[in-house]
């Protein structure tokens, strides 16, 4: 082999060797990995506390202990458990009643709910004791259409679930201080700030 060819042959050889020299020299230094930072808990996310205007009033219930705010045109229902806005309650038993004379063939008849324009309470005992998220999944709902959240609503604990078949109503249940009863705030209206007004007013007070 003549001089010419052996030479180019011999660099290219050694630039080879010392390439891969590097290459395995580099590959073998241990990388650096960055420590993954943990993800922080999450929280819960408390409600806003409404102002609640200076015209609401006030609807007391010694027998449980407890009291609430309600708009002034609204009414309540004789056992304590409905707050509902009069106009649009007359509204609905007014469609009810066309419904009804015309054998439901009205097109306002199709729809899958008539709006119940309310919020109501519901009052459960805890006669175990128990606390407020073992409370709610033993005797409340034990198969929750979704996860229920906890959460707090004004100064109370709370559980906060949601019924998609509904129009997006809104359930928060709580304990009394004492723990002997839970109270359940449905949301029918679909109306959030306002629910929110009444929950917010919502206290617990002495027996009288």
């Amino acid at each position: 082999m003549s001089p010419k060819i052996i030479m180019p042959v011999l660099l290219g050889t050694a630039i080879l060797l010392i390439g891969g020299f590097f290459l395995l020299n580099q590959s073998s230094e241990p990388q650096a990995t960055p420590n993954p930072t943990p993800s922080p808990a999450p929280t819960p996310t408390p409600q806003p506390v409404a102002e609640i205007p200076d015209d609401w009033l006030t609807y007391r219930n010694d027998e449980f202990g407890f009291e609430v705010k309600y708009p002034a045109d609204w009414a309540v229902n004789e056992s304590g458990t409905r707050f509902y806005d009069v106009a649009k309650d007359n509204e609905v038993s007014a469609l009810i009643q066309k419904c009804e004379e015309t054998g439901y063939i009205l097109s306002e008849c199709d729809t899958p709910y008539f709006p119940d324009y309310s919020f109501t309470i519901s009052l459960e005992k805890n006669s175990q004791n128990l606390e407020l998220t073992e409370f709610y999944i033993k005797q409340i709902d034990p198969y929750p259409q979704n996860e229920p959240r906890r959460s707090r609503a004004g100064s109370f604990d709370a559980i906060w679930d949601y019924d998609m078949t509904k129009r997006g109503t809104d359930y928060v249940f709580f304990l009394s201080s004492s723990k002997q009863f839970g109270v359940l705030l449905r949301n029918e209206i679909g109306d959030f700030d306002l629910f929110n007004q009444f929950l917010s007013s919502f206290q617990f007070i002495e027996k009288s």
